[in-house]
């Protein structure tokens, strides 16, 4: 076991998260990776389709919280567009979903993804390959493992 990495379970809300991410930065890490999204799904930015905008302090908690790090790596998720899903080819993204800017605009972002057969995302996964970096729209973009491992 590498005592260098220290796992943490994410608290239930982003206002304790914040609280999280403001504990293990005082102990200065190299770098604090969150496997969560922050967003709205949809796009739709209203309290009733997006309950998580009614913890305005929260969210201003964590939006400062990750920015006072400086170290924070959030996840994103590579995807494709109907367009380029209708040509077959399921190992070539041309858009990226992320965090909501106020969140994203602190951190670093690079994708989660990983090759598997699940459908969903609550089915039983085995993933056996790992893609360290993967271009999107002529850019490279780095895995959330690989950021992670960099910036240690």
């Amino acid at each position: 076991m590498d005592q260098r990495i220290v796992l943490v379970n994410l608290a239930p809300t982003r206002g304790l998260i914040a609280q999280q991410i403001m504990q293990l930065n005082q102990l200065k890490p190299k770098v604090i990776g969150v496997d969560s999204f922050f967003d709205c799904e949809g796009g739709l930015y209203d309290t009733l389709n997006c309950p998580q905008l009614l913890d305005t302090l929260g969210n201003l908690m964590l939006s400062n919280a990750i920015q006072e790090a400086g170290n924070v790596v959030l996840v994103s998720k590579l995807i494709q567009t109907r367009a380029l899903a209708s040509k077959g080819d399921s190992n070539v993204y041309d858009s990226i979903e992320y965090s909501d800017l106020m969140f994203r605009k602190y951190a670093i972002n690079s994708y989660a993804n990983l090759p598997t057969d699940a459908v969903y995302q609550d089915d039983v996964k085995l993933c056996r390959s790992i893609f360290p970096k993967i271009p999107v729209n002529g850019k490279d973009e780095l895995a959330f493992s690989v950021q992670l491992a960099m910036m240690i």
